[in-house]
């Protein structure tokens, strides 16, 4: 989890494994909130407000896009002349 105010400064944190976050001693204001974990994505950044003690944001993450390439080598033999 990645909050970002609109000064660029950034803060971090890391969701237990129900999901529960938070940021600590987070000034009021206008934040940027981008979420990921393995394999899954946020669609597109979360805009949030911060107005009061505590703000509560349920957060919808998606599978992510997986690219998977495959090489394949065939070798034929072919029929003698």
């Amino acid at each position: 989890m990645t909050l970002a105010d609109s000064s660029g400064q950034i803060r971090e944190t890391v969701s237990n494994k129900e999901g529960t976050y938070s940021f600590s001693n987070t000034p009021f204001g206008d934040y940027v909130l981008v979420a990921s974990a393995s394999q899954l994505t946020l669609p597109e950044p979360a805009q949030v407000r911060l107005n009061s003690a505590v703000h509560i944001l349920n957060l919808q993450l998606k599978v992510a896009a997986i690219h998977e390439q495959v090489n394949q080598n065939l070798e034929m033999a072919l029929p003698p002349e």
